[in-house]
């Protein structure tokens, strides 16, 4: 009983620290205008490492023979890329609702590039996942995320479809490689280049 009221205590315990800690980060995000909102901050790089391993895992994974292992690489596949529709959703209402941080000093034609080029990543990012779950509807294939529920399929099996749909899913997927390549390129300009303290923006 007293090992179980310690292990209860301890948890206890550190369940309030971490609270403590994710306010703590949300309050010296508030304060910090030179900053976005810590919550777009950890989207952000959540968002960053799930489009890298949704790409890699979309690139490779066409080259395997069809096993249980190639199997497993395509749910994982497509349990990413629901998930980053999800963050594209959360992140776009919190960028919505949170004082954006003043704009870095830089020429007009940079700053109307970068515009249009994050308009056009959140396009992709929405387009990508949809198109998947199109593809993966169409070939009348079982959709879940990481086991733990199952989505609906969104049409009947349609092989023409399906066919339209990966041709689609292909071009955006290379669209979107080229697009994080330039933007991380971008970002190490500035970072490295320019010095003018842009990814602190995007840092805690």
């Amino acid at each position: 009983e007293s090992s179980k009221r310690m292990t209860l205590f301890k948890v206890q315990s550190h369940a309030h620290r971490w609270s403590f800690a994710a306010k703590e980060i949300c309050l010296q995000s508030q304060n910090n205008t030179e900053r976005w909102h810590a919550a777009l901050v950890v989207v952000h790089w959540l968002m960053a490492l799930a489009v890298i391993a949704m790409l890699a895992l979309g690139f490779v994974m066409t080259d395997y023979k069809m096993s249980p292992l190639k199997i497993k690489l395509f749910s994982l596949h497509k349990a990413i890329g629901f998930t980053i529709l999800a963050f594209v959703i959360v992140r776009l209402l919190v960028r919505w609702t949170t004082p954006r941080p003043p704009e870095v000093s830089m020429p007009r034609w940079q700053q109307r590039a970068a515009s249009g080029a994050h308009v056009v990543l959140y396009v992709l990012l929405i387009l990508m996942p949809l198109s998947g779950m199109i593809i993966n509807s169409a070939a009348g294939f079982p959709l879940s995320w990481f086991g733990v529920f199952s989505l609906p399929s969104l049409m009947e099996a349609n092989e023409s479809l399906q066919n339209a749909a990966e041709i689609v899913h292909g071009a955006l997927a290379n669209a979107l490689a080229l697009l994080v390549l330039a933007h991380i390129g971008a970002a190490a300009y500035h970072q490295f280049g320019l010095r003018d303290r842009l990814i602190r923006r995007m840092w805690f």
